[in-house]
């Protein structure tokens, strides 16, 4: 289990790659803001935008083609990685460590709720950012004007 460790361990360093994380955090950030707008089509009754599906589409990708880069460059297919994911999915948690985080980047990037949830929050967090710099523009611009 210790070289399989240690094999996860640089997987987990591929996902936290620092241009895999901007393009992650790039991808979030040029298409959230919509998705601020899921939990009141969600209290109407409304579905989403079939766009979102295939932003979903893409996202994942996004993780697919990293994983599989590694994989590729560590010399692993994939049948070899799923083997040493079961393993470490009941193994103690000396050799388990970031297997939750993994987890929880992988879950969100196969499962579209949990894709609507991040791009949701992201979206509502920008959303906030935009009327907070709108409303200190408009303030600098009465600036003159006010006692």
């Amino acid at each position: 289990p210790a070289e399989d460790a240690e094999g996860f361990e640089r997987m987990l360093g591929a996902l936290e790659e620092p241009h895999f994380r901007a393009r992650l955090r790039s991808f979030v950030a040029e298409h959230c803001v919509p998705f601020a707008e899921a939990g009141e089509l969600e209290l109407r009754g409304e579905g989403h935008p079939l766009s979102w599906t295939e932003l979903h589409d893409r996202y994942r990708r996004l993780f697919e083609e990293q994983l599989e880069g590694f994989l590729n460059e560590e010399g692993v297919g994939r049948e070899a990685f799923l083997k040493l994911a079961r393993g470490l999915s009941k193994a103690g948690p000396e050799w388990r460590k970031g297997w939750n985080a993994f987890l929880a980047e992988i879950t969100a990037s196969e499962d579209y709720a949990a894709f609507v949830q991040i791009m949701r929050v992201a979206g509502e967090r920008r959303v906030a950012e935009m009327a907070e710099l709108a409303c200190s523009q408009e303030m600098q611009e009465l600036g003159p004007f006010l006692p």
